[in-house]
Formats: C-alpha cells, sequence, structure tokens
C-alpha cells in the first residue's frame, strides 16, 4: 500500500505521542488488520495499533468491464502470481470469455488446482479446448499428451497442430521457438532435442539453460553438492540469472547453500529480491532480523527488515502461503515494535524507493506462456 504524506504524519504522530487507541489511515475504505502493540520512546511506552500494510491490488479503481481481454489477462496473470488466486480467477474468466486464448488456458489451470468439485473437469476441458482452438500451443501440447477424454485420432491431431504451431513461432519467436521443439523430441529423437536445446542456448533463452543442467543431472542427489559445479550446471543458471530470469537466480541460491557458501547465496537472494522475486522479499527480511542461523554473518538490520516485509505485505496476498503471509504479519509487527519513529521514515523511504522501479511476483512455471 502506498501511504500517502498525510497518513505519513497521522501515523508518525500516533509513535510519537501515542494518543490514538486505534489508527485508521484517512485514506483507508476500511481499516486493515490491526495488532495491539508498544513502541517504546524514551521512558514510557505507549499503546498505539500498528496499521498493516495492506496490498496495493486489493484496492481497484477501475471497472472490469472497461478492460480490454488483454488487459485483464495481464492484470490476473499477474495477481496470480501475486497468491491472490481468488480475485485473479475472476480476470482470467473475464479475458478467457472475450477470447484470449493464454487467459483460457491459465483459467483451466486456475480451476484445476482451486477447491476442485464435480464440475471442474468438466469447465477444465471446456476451457483448455477453447485455448487450444484459440491457438494457444500450451494448451494443444496438453490436450495431445494429456487429453483422455478425446479420441486418439483427434489427439493425433492436436499433436500435429502444436508442432507445425512451434515451426511457425520459429519466425517471429526463434529462442522459444527452438526451446519447445526441444522439449517435443525429447522423448523421441534426443538427438534433435539437443540439436533444438543448443539452437535455444545459442539465442540466450533462460528456459533453455535452465532445462540443460537439468539434462546434465545423472542423480538427483548431486543436486547440492561440488558435482554441479563441475559438470558446469551451475554456469548454465548463471547464463540464465544474467538476463534477470529470477528461477536461475534462486537456482543459483539453492546451489551455494548446498555447498555451504552462504555469503555467495546471499549475493543471489539480494539479487533475486531488485529483480522483483516476492519469496525473497521474506526470506530476507528474516535474514536481516537476525532470524536466520546460517547467515548470522549479516548484520542486523531492522530497517531493511521492515522495508522488505512491508514489501511482502504489500505485493503478496493470502491466497497460496497462507502460513508465510499470516507469520509475516506478525514480524511486521513485531520489529516496528522495536524501531524509533525516524528508523520507521527510513524504512518507509526503501519501501517507496523500490515500488517505484520493482513489481514484486511469484515466476512459476506459468509465467513463461
Amino acid at each position: 500500500m502506498l501511504i500517502s504524506a498525510k497518513n505519513k504524519a497521522f501515523l508518525l504522530s500516533a509513535f510519537v505521542f501515542g494518543s490514538y487507541g486505534n489508527i485508521v489511515m484517512a485514506d483507508e475504505v476500511a481499516p486493515a488488520v490491526t495488532v495491539e502493540s508498544a513502541v517504546v520512546s524514551g521512558e514510557e511506552p505507549n499503546p498505539v495499533s500498528i496499521q498493516m500494510p495492506e496490498s496495493d491490488q486489493q484496492k481497484y479503481d477501475y471497472d472490469i468491464n472497461f478492460l480490454t481481454a488483454d488487459q485483464a489477462y495481464e492484470k490476473g496473470r499477474l495477481l496470480r502470481a501475486q497468491f491472490k488466486n481468488e480475485e485473479a480467477r475472476r480476470y482470467l474468466k473475464y479475458a478467457a470469455d472475450k477470447g484470449d486464448a493464454d487467459a483460457a488456458y491459465l483459467y483451466a489451470i486456475e480451476l484445476s488446482e482451486y477447491n476442485p468439485t464435480i464440475r471442474t473437469p468438466r469447465l477444465v476441458r471446456e476451457y483448455v479446448e477453447q485455448s487450444a482452438n484459440l491457438g494457444n500451443l500450451h494448451a494443444m501440447d496438453y490436450l495431445y499428451r494429456h487429453g483422455t477424454w478425446l479420441r486418439t485420432a483427434i489427439r493425433q491431431s492436436w499433436q500435429k497442430r502444436y508442432h507445425d504451431g512451434l515451426v511457425r513461432l520459429a519466425a517471429t519467436q526463434p529462442a522459444k521457438a527452438a526451446y519447445y521443439l526441444s522439449l517435443y523430441y525429447e522423448k523421441t529423437d534426443p538427438d534433435q532435442s539437443k540439436y533444438y536445446l543448443q539452437r535455444a542456448m545459442d539465442y540466450s533463452y533462460p528456459l533453455a539453460w535452465m532445462d540443460n543442467s537439468r539434462r546434465s543431472l545423472d542423480d538427483i542427489n548431486q543436486l547440492y553438492t561440488k558435482t554441479r559445479f563441475s559438470t558446469g550446471i551451475y554456469t548454465n543458471y548463471r547464463h540464465a540469472a544474467e538476463h534477470n530470469f529470477i528461477p536461475a537466480m534462486k537456482a543459483c541460491v539453492e546451489l551455494y547453500e548446498g555447498r555451504g557458501d552462504f555469503k555467495k547465496a546471499f549475493e543471489w537472494r539480494q539479487r533475486a529480491l531488485d529483480a522483483g522475486d516476492l519469496t525473497s522479499l521474506a526470506v530476507v527480511a528474516k535474514i536481516y532480523a537476525g532470524e536466520a542461523s546460517s547467515y548470522q554473518f549479516v548484520d542486523e538490520d531492522l530497517i531493511k527488515a521492515r522495508a522488505y516485509s512491508e514489501l511482502y505485505l504489500d505485493y503478496a496476498g493470502s491466497d497460496r502461503l497462507t502460513s508465510l503471509h499470516k507469520s509475516m504479519e506478525q514480524f511486521f509487527v513485531d520489529i516496528t515494535n522495536e524501531m524509533t519513529p525516524p528508523d520507521i521514515e527510513r524504512a518507509q523511504s526503501i519501501t517507496d524507493t523500490y515500488k517505484e522501479k520493482v513489481t514484486f511476483y511469484n515466476h512459476d512455471t506459468y509465467w513463461d506462456l
């Protein structure tokens, strides 16, 4: 939530003078969750209520019906990646029903993962087929691989349409086409698959570098050993990370943590955060608060801890990772109680600076549609 100058002054005055028992921001429609707490200011602590950060995305100043299908899809896609799945489904369904192929596929995925009912399988099938008929290649791939309700001949036709679609895609997005062709041939023609994977890496397609690492692993037990470095797997991840590909940055974190190099791991955690990784906000906030035993070498900095925890609560919904969201709410309250008003202002400045340049989200498999 962007805190206006009016609200900053109002909140600060409450912290300084302790004269408000129940603080509500002046321009809020309804109060957010408040927790009774105390802030030490000199001699005696005064009981106040701390205003919890509220997600910016929870307040909409426009009607969904004024959005184009593409705008609604992009909105729903981002909301989903910020763990606001219930609100995301509203936008994705709207876009899908207006003929957006990507929205139809992502909405089908959402339906399949959310409290399935007896109607869910039918709706999932309908939206996947709609998406495929509108030209979404991922939906075509899904139908030919998993469309068990379809006749064999129809599944085979979707397989051909998927392959032909990838070939056509090469004219405009050669890197992406090469990568997905490498996956298409992986089980049936390994040599052809390797050829397309190399083509995709030549184009510096991040997912290709990540997949090359996957294929290089002979045993999953090598995941956290030095073998991953000696086989060049780290090099693959680093190549992908250099293109600000968040999953690669987080893979580098895991590699360095696995070999006990937590200083390098912390560098990659910070890079992932700066690139917009939502969950890194929570992790790094805990590190700066001194709550991560493996990162005790990091100097305690409650200003940064508060800034990052506020950013997490601002951007992250609670439809996924619910326990993490609740713990971050309490974490935010606890560290705020330990801070002076000037330090709180400095933390807010960090928060505002990030909001001006970074949008935080969770980069999962479906982000790369």
